[in-house]
């Protein structure tokens, strides 16, 4: 019998954000630093979307527990991850690890540090690590641990008031999941974020100039404006792990999270009449009815989302959902 070789072709191709390769390959995290539409510089006078005016003299923030997921949900933990961001150019990329995967999804990471190292020693770290002692310091003490987030400024009418928030405490230390969007460059693999950095500051007053370190007030705010509202993929996404309900309706699910090949079980609260929509993280639906369907089979592994639309296709509320 002849011998038989076989050519494998590797087909490389974005769909929303989603990288088709079958090899180990470096995957790299790159943030674009904006304030609003335009790139971050410090001390430009921008306004919250309060109408209150701020500038910003010092933004520094911790990334750690960094997961990309990829191929139906499956998790590559990035081990012993740390960054210490402190814009100082339009974006910059950090190198994250050797990644086998066909297809990648989502990037998962908290800002802050994580409960294992965040009540360490800074003194343990060699100069250079992101977690070695800074100037400006950004650890706050040995109960508490690390400032997750810093951001100082002046802000009010004349731009004259000093505001300072720095978040930290074990208890503020918030997760969120994007959907990649990515890129080839050189042989490696982009996940490319965009991080608005307006947006810490949503919805807090200013004019009157705030101080605050600790957690459960204004600094906690920040810390959950960075998870919500701060980064997003280049498509617009942002965290599907938060909830975001209209208030007059309320989704709820059950099991959550559940399994693949079982029934999920969906109550909405507040409307009498919708439709409901379950997509994947490319976008893809793989679910819609118009009969106010309350339950539904998931047959692969994966993280959706479910939208909830009124007869009249208004988008109501969206929920996320995980199967892992």
């Amino acid at each position: 019998m002849k011998n038989i070789y076989k050519y494998m072709i590797a087909l490389f191709c974005t769909v929303y954000g989603m990288q088709n390769i079958s090899a180990q390959t470096l995957v790299k995290l790159r943030i674009n630093h904006k304030l609003g539409t335009e790139n971050y510089a410090k001390n430009t006078t921008k306004s919250n979307n309060l109408g209150h005016n701020f500038n910003i003299q010092r933004l520094e923030y911790y990334l750690s527990s960094i997961v990309v997921i990829h191929d139906g949900g499956m998790m590559d933990t990035i081990k012993n991850a740390y960054f210490l961001v402190n814009p100082s150019s339009p974006s910059e990329t950090m190198t994250l690890d050797s990644v086998t995967f066909t297809n990648i999804e989502a990037i998962q990471f908290g800002v802050g540090v994580d409960a294992s190292r965040n009540n360490g020693n800074p003194a343990d770290y060699l100069p250079g690590h992101p977690l070695a002692p800074k100037s400006p310091s950004m650890h706050w003490g040995w109960t508490a641990g690390y400032r997750f987030l810093a951001i100082e400024g002046k802000s009010g009418v004349n731009v004259n008031q000093t505001y300072e928030l720095h978040g930290l405490w074990n208890r503020s230390y918030y997760i969120q999941r994007i959907p990649a969007t990515t890129k080839n460059e050189n042989g490696d693999v982009i996940i490319e974020l965009n991080a608005n950095y307006s947006n810490i500051l949503k919805d807090i007053e200013l004019n009157s100039g705030v101080i605050a370190h600790g957690a459960g007030t204004t600094d906690d705010k920040a810390l959950q404006n960075m998870r919500d509202h701060v980064f997003t993929n280049t498509n617009g996404t942002s965290n599907v792990l938060s909830v975001k309900s209209n208030k007059a309706v309320s989704i709820l699910t059950y099991p959550n999270p559940i399994q693949a090949k079982s029934t999920l079980n969906i109550k909405v609260d507040g409307y009498d009449n919708y439709i409901i929509k379950v997509t994947n993280l490319s976008g893809q639906v793989v679910f819609e009815s118009t009969a106010n369907a309350t339950e539904m089979s998931f047959n692969k592994s994966g993280i959706y989302l479910i939208q909830i639309y009124s007869d009249k296709k208004k988008l109501l509320a969206t929920h996320k959902q995980l199967v892992l």
